[in-house]
């Protein structure tokens, strides 16, 4: 097991990343374009007709969260709620990508796998692995999206589902919490089109579901939304939507499915100025009406988040969403309230730093059970040292805690406060380039 002055000399060693990029900070001149290996190789603003990119991952840390399966049931009530000894984990992951860009049709497709090796438990390794696509599609005013995604992993990272707003990041590093092999798809398709250059209308839909493989537990969300928007000034825009969402649990206690039908009207301020700064404002108020299990609720949901450029290379942001959640590790929908704020940007072309906090309190539809409530935060530098090479380091810290009478798949601890220091490298590999694209044609000119 790790001890605490390992921790500590690995806090020190972030610290000293800080001060080694402190010269870089300090370089005259103007900002220049950030190195690709901050962002995972992501060549999105690059004009090559097809290219083939491979990113391989390096990871080590400390880390105090990851339960043993034997550790804690169903049933136990206070599994996990007090932090575990530190101890050890690595991992290595490799990402292959593939996009293709014209000045119509776009197409990109990943598949990743990543071996997490957890001292704590030796004899109970396994690869994690997934695959995605997406196509896009413009013609005139109409434009076609779709994507899809499906992943394995053999751990599960209970309240962390990107759906809930209180993700962490890491890549194909897997943040995991308890032993438990599950397997998720995700996937979705939208139609726009405009009618003039002020209004648009839209439909999308979406699936997402979970199956954990070692028990007879699943479930799954589908979802439908037709949205309309109006841009009445340069920098003032008017939406409204009708969504409605259907959710399975087959694996549950009594198979129930939930049914949901919402509205909402929105407003959204964004204004640009000269010098790079700017600020985005966006307002929406509505209700739902939920039935489940035999019964019928009706609660408002809505949203609020503001944003600050701060100059060309930093930006702030603040959000507030409540809303209907879908979180694969609860055999039922519940109503959340979520407050997350963020600040990121980057010195010169080499450092890049990053900070979020989340709160999240829901509650349960059908009982009246107690709220539950999730804590998170992070801290995240990343330094490159070749246009190629970038190493990254860490700070993650989340509690979240569900009273007696929430689902919870079999090992998940009930409750969890966990730390954990990780350093890592990624290495971006520039396989294929070939062509280049034409620019797309202007929205206005179309």
């Amino acid at each position: 097991m790790l001890r605490w002055g390992q921790v500590c000399r690995g806090i020190a060693l972030v610290v000293g990343m800080l001060l080694m990029a402190q010269p870089v900070c300090a370089q005259p001149g103007r900002a220049a374009r950030p190195y690709r290996a901050l962002f995972g190789g992501d060549a999105s603003n690059q004009r090559s007709l097809h290219q083939l990119d491979l990113t391989v991952s390096l990871n080590g840390g400390a880390d105090n969260g990851l339960v043993a399966p034997h550790a804690v049931t169903s049933s136990d009530s206070s599994g996990g709620s007090s932090p575990a000894e530190f101890s050890g984990l690595y991992s290595a992951g490799a990402q292959l990508s593939y996009a293709m860009r014209g000045s119509r049709v776009g197409i990109g497709a990943t598949g990743s796998t990543t071996y997490p090796y957890y001292s704590s438990l030796p004899n109970a390794q396994d690869l994690a692995y997934g695959t995605g696509a997406n196509f896009s599609f413009v013609s005139g005013p109409t434009s076609v999206s779709a994507f899809g995604s499906f992943a394995y992993s053999p751990y599960y990272s209970p309240a962390l589902a990107p759906g809930s707003g209180t993700a962490l990041p890491g890549g194909s590093f897997d943040y995991a919490s308890a032993l438990s092999p599950n397997e998720t798809i995700l996937g979705g398709a939208s139609l726009t089109r405009r009618f003039g250059r002020q209004t648009s209308m839209a439909a999308a839909y979406s699936l997402s579901g979970v199956a954990f493989v070692d028990e007879d537990r699943s479930n799954s969300n589908q979802s439908t939304r037709l949205s309309a928007s109006r841009q009445v000034s340069r920098s003032v825009t008017f939406n409204g939507g009708y969504v409605y969402s259907e959710a399975h649990y087959p694996g549950s206690a009594m198979a129930a499915t939930s049914r949901s039908h919402g509205g909402d009207l929105g407003l959204g301020y964004n204004r640009r100025s000269s010098r790079g700064r700017g600020s985005t404002l966006g307002v929406t108020v509505g209700g739902a009406v939920v039935d489940y299990q035999e019964r019928q609720s009706q609660r408002w949901r809505g949203s609020l988040s503001f944003s600050q450029a701060l100059g060309t290379n930093w930006t702030a942001g603040v959000n507030y969403r409540r809303s209907l959640q879908y979180q694969n590790e609860l055999q039922e929908p519940v109503w959340a309230d979520l407050v997350r704020a963020a600040v990121g940007g980057r010195f010169g072309r080499r450092v890049n730093l990053s900070l979020a906090a989340a709160y999240s309190v829901g509650e349960q539809l059908a009982t009246s059970s107690p709220r539950f409530d999730i804590y998170s935060g992070t801290a995240r530098v990343q330094v490159a040292l070749a246009e190629f090479v970038a190493i990254t380091a860490d700070y993650i810290s989340y509690r979240y805690s569900y009273p007696a009478g929430y689902d919870l798949p079999a090992g998940v601890p009930p409750r969890m406060d966990r730390q954990r220091l990780q350093i890592g490298a990624s290495f971006w590999l520039p396989l294929v380039r070939a062509g280049r694209a034409r620019e797309p044609r202007p929205a206005a000119s179309q």
